[in-house]
């Protein structure tokens, strides 16, 4: 090898070296998405298109609709206060019931004990029984405002690419006849890209007194759902059976009656 060849070598290694470096630095200076942490806020609305029954007791997907805004804001990167307005912009008059478009209100810390685990408290006033209304029900909101609260962990666990949780939680509403019960929606979301997640959403929802009996009011609601995110709004799109348990009795007669459908758009900042 000549000089002059040896020259051309090294000025060529250090031109791709300088590339490798810079793409490096590249890589490495690419800010990551950024976690929502103190002074941040979530805000957002959920329809849903429920099966419920009608004024003459006909089961129908538009006798009631409901909408529920929610809110999150970050006290602290781990604590954050959430509130939740149920309500129900078109709703029926089952048996001539008295029914009503609002259905409460509830508000609460919620404590991220890591990336897993945590814990959420709710407390507000709801109307008759709907503390035992799951997210798949129909919004029949009914009777006067009486004393709510929800208690519960939160799971969150990612295995074998999958995101897996679940949210259990123990609620109560007071008057003059108060109930308990047990609610423990599990879902598992799997990531198609980027932009887009799937999930599969289950959930045990019992009457008063922890009763998994339809004829009591327990339900085992099972559906599918769809998440885009479009810059900060986050849309989502699912649908499914409100109960794999009926009753002539219970809430829903028959699995056809449990139908719900539900959209979702969520802001983040």
């Amino acid at each position: 090898m000549t000089s002059r060849q040896a020259l051309i070598c090294i000025a060529t290694l250090g031109t791709s070296s300088a590339a490798v470096a810079q793409d490096q630095t590249t890589v490495e200076d690419k800010p990551a998405e950024k976690q929502p942490g103190r002074g941040d806020f979530d805000a957002g609305g959920q329809l849903r298109f429920p099966s419920g029954p009608g004024d003459d007791g006909t089961y129908g997907t538009f006798n009631f609709v409901g909408l529920d805004l929610k809110g999150r804001y970050f006290v602290l990167d781990q604590l954050t206060v959430n509130g939740t307005i149920p309500l129900a912009p078109l709703h029926a008059a089952p048996g001539g019931e008295d029914t009503s478009m609002l259905g409460g209100f509830m508000a609460g810390p919620e404590l991220a004990l890591g990336k897993a685990l945590g814990l959420r408290v709710q407390l507000g006033m709801l109307k008759e029984r709907a503390v035992l209304l799951s997210e798949k029900d129909a919004p029949i909101y009914v009777g006067d405002l009486h004393f709510a609260t929800t208690v519960g962990p939160w799971l969150k666990i990612k295995r074998f690419g999958l995101d897996l949780a679940t949210a259990p939680s123990i609620v109560y509403e007071g008057g003059d006849d108060s109930v308990t019960g047990l609610q423990v929606p599990v879902s598992a979301a799997v990531a198609l890209g980027t932009l887009v997640k799937a999930s599969v959403d289950a959930g045990v929802y019992t009457g008063d007194g922890l009763d998994v009996r339809p004829s009591q009011g327990g339900r085992i609601a099972l559906g599918a759902a769809l998440d885009v995110k479009i810059g900060r709004i986050i849309a989502h799109a699912g649908a499914g059976v409100a109960s794999l348990l009926t009753d002539p009795m219970g809430m829903y007669p028959t699995i056809k009656d449990s139908i719900y459908v539900d959209v979702n758009a969520k802001f983040a900042k």
